[in-house]
């Protein structure tokens, strides 16, 4: 059974060998079974700034909420992760400029935060 990854909830673990060559869709699996990833964050970005900003996407605010998460999670989800240290995330995101009596970006997205694991 494939799920997309944004569905798999805190210290689950996912095999990608699904065939669709992306991490967005895997194989959900218990984590004592081989994996390739296990997720330690589902976040949401949703900031708003004055003015219209040059923002492209969400990636960077992603990046950030996703350090915080992954220095947060449990050091046995760390020290899995390959290379050691490091994680990985992925998502969608859009800029929205609305102009009225006051103009703002906004930049709204839902991201899952992972370590690859092999």
């Amino acid at each position: 059974m494939l799920a997309p990854v944004a569905s798999l909830k805190r210290g689950r673990c996912g095999a990608t060998d699904t065939g669709l060559g992306t991490v967005a869709v895997v194989r959900p699996v218990d984590c004592a079974e081989r994996h390739d990833i296990r997720v330690f964050a589902q976040t949401a970005v949703d900031r708003t700034f004055p003015g219209e900003q040059t923002a492209k996407d969400g990636n960077d605010f992603a990046e950030e909420q996703c350090g915080r998460a992954y220095a947060a999670a449990p050091k046995e989800w760390q020290r899995d992760g390959r290379p050691a240290g490091r994680f990985a995330f992925t998502g969608s995101s859009s800029v929205n400029v609305s102009v009225g009596e006051t103009t703002q970006t906004s930049v709204t997205g839902e991201f899952t935060c992972y370590v690859v694991t092999s």
